[in-house]
């Protein structure tokens, strides 16, 4: 149980490398 979690964290480092 830590596909959501998996994806949830690839998606908060992709958003933050887009903000940097």
């Amino acid at each position: 149980c830590s596909e959501q979690q998996r994806l949830w964290k690839e998606e908060l480092d992709r958003e933050l490398e887009r903000e940097r």
